[in-house]
């Protein structure tokens, strides 16, 4: 039995098959994991994430219900038992109730949005994909423009014949102006597109903490995770922050961890980061099951 076409009859009676969301992307993912998660028709549970899958055809928002089955499969592989969209209160869901051994909490996922800023800084990361493989890094020192991007591009490509491992330089416009910096990076270094955003996320990822507060579980741990469309230290600082908002003056008793996590699309698994309310006592199944040093390192590959 397949898990990713449908039959569809036109008006003519003729059945045509229709492509679904794991079969339209499958190339944009890691097939092993394709595999496991069209695996989960007969579960009671999962399948409900898979069925999300199946139905959507556009990138983004496929992204973000894969994000919730990597994030399922990932518990799964710790030996954590889940039950999905969970009613909360006031006509509310979390996305998770994980059951480990006698300890029980739920999971609560939010995507940053991305703004234009963001969507453009994505695309050129698109047009560098090839020599992101090949062991280049980019910064950017603002958001680009089309024409810049394409300048950015061309000069990247021509710089990338002159560097050596290590080496940096930068990537300057036709009238001068620092666009950012092409890095050849050595053997083991993360591979990473950094992004110089106007400002930053922190009011975006406060309104996505707040959301996923209105859909607590009263009385029980509850964990918030974002992802982010970036791997930087700005993103993860810019949550820091949000979260000590969150929690300043004693705000929103209910919440104590938040978390950041970002994933390749290609790759197999998670990267997390949690932030606990000053003075809380971390509990330590939660912290080992989202600890960063266990996991595979993926680089950040959003750009498909």
């Amino acid at each position: 039995m397949t898990f990713f076409e449908e039959d569809r009859n036109d008006n003519r009676g003729k059945v045509e098959k229709v492509r679904s969301g794991l079969k339209i992307f499958e190339r944009n993912l890691h097939p092993e994991v394709v595999d496991e998660i069209g695996g989960w028709a007969e579960h009671p549970e999962l399948s409900k994430l898979l069925e999300k899958l199946e139905s959507i055809r556009g990138w983004e928002q496929f992204l973000d219900h894969y994000a919730e089955a990597l994030i399922a499969r990932h518990l799964i592989g710790h030996g954590c038992e889940l039950e999905v969209e969970v009613p909360t209160i006031n006509g509310k869901k979390a996305d998770f109730r994980v059951s480990e051994g006698n300890q029980t909490f739920y999971i609560h996922v939010k995507r940053l949005n991305f703004d234009k800023e963001m969507r453009n800084d994505l695309k050129v990361g698109t047009r560098l994909d090839s020599l992101r493989r090949e062991g280049f890094g980019f910064s950017f020192s603002k958001s680009l423009t089309d024409d810049e991007m394409q300048q950015f591009c061309k000069e990247a490509f021509r710089l990338s014949k002159e560097l050596v491992n290590g080496e940096s330089k930068e990537v300057t416009s036709k009238t001068g102006e620092m666009l950012g910096e092409c890095h050849r990076m050595k053997r083991g270094q993360s591979i990473t597109i950094y992004s110089a955003k106007d400002g930053d996320c922190s009011d975006r990822f406060l309104k996505k903490l707040k959301s996923a507060y209105r859909q607590f579980m009263p009385d029980c741990v509850n964990v918030i995770l974002v992802r982010s469309a970036w791997r930087d230290d700005d993103s993860i600082e810019s949550l820091r922050e949000s979260a000590d908002d969150f929690w300043s003056d004693g705000g929103h008793p209910c919440s104590s961890i938040v978390g950041w996590f970002v994933f390749d699309p290609r790759g197999d698994s998670v990267d997390f980061e949690l932030f606990f309310r000053e003075n809380f006592e971390k509990p330590p199944h939660i912290g080992k099951l989202f600890r960063g040093d266990s996991l595979k390192r993926k680089r950040l590959d959003e750009s498909v």
